[in-house]
């Protein structure tokens, strides 16, 4: 092969990739649009331990089997996981994704490829204690796999499946029909009657769009830099991949390393320098300018990120979900306050006044005792003949009758105006009657109604006409 033909390889290559990465990412995004510091993980030496591994899709360049061996023990060994002494083992399945792997239409699709793969795993019937390793393609095999069998290791590495950042999770229950894909959610935990699952490594390099995916689709340059990772970062893990990343992602904090017990898995994230976007620059611009460039693009970009947990399987979403939790106790509190202060204020009037009234009521109703008693008190013979007795009594009841109380007065215990016109009116008759008796006419009976002087005239009349009967009989 001369050099010319090589170079028209690999940009051949380099073409299908960057055409599978665009056509996935710009579908799955068209699609969602319609549908919507923990301890390393360790394992005890065991000798008799196999490891069976996973190619990723025949996509790009192929490392050759020493590469791939190299990588798998790199990935071992940053992550503190003992390998075993007994040779690889790889599994063979297609590792298609027609029409853009190496096949083209000969392959298989993404899902017949994926079920091929698991088949064959399950042909070598891993023992207990045996370790899984798969990267891209073949960490899917691995993930499907581990949803019905129990008593494994896994090492995933760029998972589709990755449950905060895996293509297979964002646009879980997408399904692509031509191509043969279907986006069948994130890497399970296997735990039985909530223990925790098999012990799992998965390692991601950030801006990956395969395996770190952004969670908001509203920013389109975070959609683009990850569809520039899936062809520019994928591919190169397998020889890029060192020791040293994995233990700088463990010092980094929570982004680039978390540890969920419930699922005993180790999540790391490789940090990509520069982003995606700027690669292409990379010889082109001076280091400076490149790194001048970095800040400002990866601050936008994380924008377009949750990272507060990796094993929480996250769909994608257009923007991030508002929680109104925290705003119902207060709201509720904020309208309640004012519409209660009213009726409060009202009542504490209201009882004021009753007060008031009930300590008026009972000094006027002390002063309309102790005029009926000095009535009743007088002496026998100042008292009127018997008609004008009669018409003074009548007189004297009126006022007494409406002196007293109705049941929802009682029950209010509130004095009204007439009970007030009816008290001044009783003391007006009481004090008529005395200054008749006195010889001092009406001059002490006037009140401050008209309808108190009517009652005192009456009474006053009801004292002559008795007077005058008593010298009439006398005369006979």
């Amino acid at each position: 092969m001369t050099p010319r033909q090589a170079g028209a390889g690999r940009r051949s290559t380099a073409v299908k990739a960057t055409a599978c990465a665009f056509g996935v990412a710009s579908m799955a995004v068209a699609g969602a649009a319609l549908i919507g510091a923990a301890p390393t993980l360790t394992a005890s030496p065991q000798l008799l331990a196999t490891l069976h591994y996973l190619r990723g899709t025949n996509i790009g360049w192929i490392p050759t089997q020493q590469q791939y061996e190299d990588f798998i023990g790199v990935a071992l060994d940053g992550t503190g996981t003992p390998a075993p002494d007994a040779p690889y083992e790889e599994v063979p399945y297609n590792a298609g994704f027609r029409p853009f792997s190496h096949g083209g239409f000969k392959d298989l699709t993404f899902d017949q490829s994926v079920a091929q793969g698991v088949q064959n795993l399950e042909a070598q019937q891993p023992a207990a204690g045996d370790l899984i390793f798969g990267f891209s393609q073949g960490a899917v095999v691995a993930s499907q796999y581990k949803k019905t069998h129990t008593g494994n290791t896994y090492v995933l590495v760029e998972n589709p499946s990755r449950p905060n950042g895996g293509v297979m999770e964002r646009f879980q229950g997408l399904t692509i029909p031509f191509l043969g894909v279907t986006f069948s959610g994130a890497t399970p935990n296997n735990g039985v009657d909530g223990a925790p699952g098999d012990p799992t490594i998965d390692i991601a390099r950030q801006y990956d769009g395969w395996a770190d995916f952004p969670t908001y689709l509203w920013n389109p340059l975070a959609v683009a830099n990850a569809v520039a990772g899936m062809v520019l970062v994928h591919g190169n893990t397998q020889t890029e991949l060192t020791a040293a990343d994995l233990a700088a992602a463990q010092a980094a904090g929570s982004d680039y390393y978390q540890h969920d017990a419930a699922s005993n898995t180790t999540y790391y994230l490789i940090k990509t320098y520069p982003v995606p976007l700027l690669i292409p620059l990379e010889h082109i611009l001076p280091a400076p300018v490149i790194a001048a460039l970095d800040k400002p693009l990866r601050d936008i970009i994380e924008t377009a990120y949750d990272r507060s947990d990796y094993s929480k399987p996250t769909r994608a979403t257009f923007f991030p979900r508002v929680k109104p939790a925290p705003q119902t106790e207060t709201v509720d509190a904020a309208t309640s306050a004012p519409v209660a202060a009213d009726p409060v204020a009202g009542t504490h009037s209201l009882v004021a006044q009753k007060t008031t009234t009930q300590k008026t009521t009972t000094q006027k109703s002390e002063v309309q005792e102790t005029a009926v008693q000095k009535t009743a008190a007088k002496p026998a013979e100042e008292a009127p003949s018997d008609g004008a007795a009669q018409e003074q009594s009548a007189s004297d009841d009126a006022p007494s009758a409406r002196l007293r109380p109705t049941t929802r007065e009682r029950r209010h215990d509130v004095s009204t105006p007439q009970d007030e016109q009816t008290n001044r009116s009783s003391k007006s008759a009481a004090s008529q009657v005395k200054s008749d008796d006195d010889g001092s006419g009406g001059a002490g009976g006037g009140g401050d109604e008209p309808s108190s002087r009517a009652r005192g005239e009456r009474s006053s009349g009801a004292t002559d006409s008795g007077t005058a009967a008593r010298k009439t009989g006398s005369a006979a």
